[in-house]
């Protein structure tokens, strides 16, 4: 019977698929798109880690698709999953540092440096943040710019690669779908909506922090802008 399945194709693992751009960047979406194709799917900022470690490999048994996952080896994932597919989700730098701003303010309190070190409910992210608005931005423009140009430096002209931005692009679930269905993936129902985790400007108590957060942020840019950085 096992011998039979083999052969009809049955008994083959699918094709993995990594979403590897940063968070803010439709990942909750994504995630959704996945399920909804019928698909296993591990939606956390936590995978990226274990694609560092040298025995990290039996982690990615648990699901068939991951998102969420800025900065991970994706060198060593491909080196692993030959097969795999990988999605590079990004979108306009200037709205996703906007919405990485609202996304640490979203517990409407501005903790103090010492504060912010002691809480366990603050990710890096946030307490990065709270330590040093100014520099953490400009962190994260770094960080981004750098990682975003190894991947395209590392994935040129491979099929198994695709840029999307899930948060401009009216097509995007299409051109997901094509990408997955080039790899003998099922897809996913086109004409329906799926999550997308913002939030409004208006959800926010300390308007007139978000508001001297984000001239900081312009600022940044500018400067970088300036720099060719």
């Amino acid at each position: 019977m096992a011998i039979a399945l083999k052969a009809l194709g049955l008994g083959r693992k699918r094709p993995k698929t990594f979403c590897i751009g940063f968070n803010k960047t439709g990942t909750s979406s994504l995630h959704e798109v996945f399920i909804a194709a019928g698909m296993t799917s591990f939606h956390s900022d936590k995978w990226p880690y274990a694609s560092y470690i040298d025995l990290g490999r039996p982690f990615f048994d648990r699901a068939e698709c991951y998102c969420d996952g800025e900065k991970s080896d994706f060198v060593r994932l491909q080196r692993w999953f030959p097969d795999a597919l990988f999605v590079l989700n990004t979108r306009d730098e200037r709205k996703w540092l906007v919405s990485r701003i609202k996304h640490v303010m979203r517990y409407n309190e501005i903790p103090s440096k010492s504060e912010i070190m002691r809480r366990n409910d603050y990710g890096m992210m946030a307490k990065e943040f709270y330590f040093n608005p100014d520099s953490a931005i400009a962190k994260w423009i770094i960080e981004r710019r750098i990682y975003e140009d190894q991947a395209r430096t590392f994935f040129a002209d491979q099929p198994g690669f695709i840029e999307l931005d899930v948060t401009a692009e009216k097509k995007w679930v299409e051109r997901l779908n094509e990408h997955l269905a080039s790899a003998g993936l099922p897809t996913a129902p086109a004409d329906r909506s799926y999550h997308a985790n913002k939030r409004d400007h208006s959800e926010l108590a300390d308007q007139a922090a978000l508001d001297e957060y984000v001239a900081m942020m312009d600022r940044q840019l500018e400067r970088f802008s300036q720099q060719q950085v």
